[in-house]
């Protein structure tokens, strides 16, 4: 049986992986390699297993454990960062020069249509892999947020600010980038579903990007 901390130690996986890489030009990297989306598929049999025991199937966003048996994946979003180093130095220009592609993919998890929680897809050790699941809260807000976005058109992916605890799922149309806040913060004047340009929130973020300790990691 496994314990609770060995439920989460997933997660510790995927946040050691962010890799940041300069983004090639304005176009979006939203490709998923095919050994991803097959780790992805293997992901749900790793649910099973994390969700059989009686107390953690509720931490998985689940309402009994048999409801994992039912458990799809929907559609993915690939993961982006805004490290603060960057952030603390940008000139408030082109927002996207700030994002920088993580590697990893964000699939939400659905039972019976519904998003529970979700998984996110990394590249461990040179295999890709299950790193992380849930938590299911953010899961379901990001999954209203890519439901409701899905019907206009452009590109949308999952854009993270570490260093100030945001995320956000971002669209990309024409020469438009806009963030939709995962979760509200009202101390940036962030709405949890209120989509705005990306520059404007960044502005609104950078200073309290500048005034954060450098020397504490963030």
């Amino acid at each position: 049986m496994m314990s609770n901390s060995g439920l989460y130690l997933l997660a510790s996986i995927a946040l050691a992986m962010v890799v940041p890489t300069t983004l090639q030009g304005q176009t979006l990297q939203t490709a998923i390699p095919r050994q991803a989306q097959q780790a992805a598929a293997e992901s749900l049999e790793t649910l099973r297993a994390l969700a059989a025991p009686a107390e953690n199937f509720a931490k998985l966003g689940l309402k009994e454990s048999r409801e994992a048996e039912r458990a799809r994946l929907g559609d993915p979003m690939p993961d982006y960062v805004i490290d603060l180093t960057a952030l603390r130095a940008w000139n408030g220009d082109n927002p996207k020069s700030l994002l920088r592609p993580t590697g990893q993919f964000i699939y939400p998890i659905t039972v019976d249509g519904v998003t529970r929680t979700s998984v996110t897809i990394a590249r461990v050790n040179g295999e890709w892999t299950a790193a992380s699941f849930g938590p299911p809260d953010e899961a379901q807000a990001r999954s209203q947020i890519q439901n409701d976005l899905k019907a206009k058109s452009g590109q949308i992916i999952q854009v993270r600010v570490p260093a100030l605890n945001a995320v956000f799922v971002a669209r990309q149309a024409d020469d438009t980038l806009k963030f939709t806040p995962v979760v509200s913060q009202p101390r940036f004047d962030l709405t949890a579903g209120r989509a705005e340009p990306a520059k404007q929130v960044l502005l609104r973020m950078q200073p309290a990007a500048k005034a954060l300790d450098t020397s504490v990691p963030h």
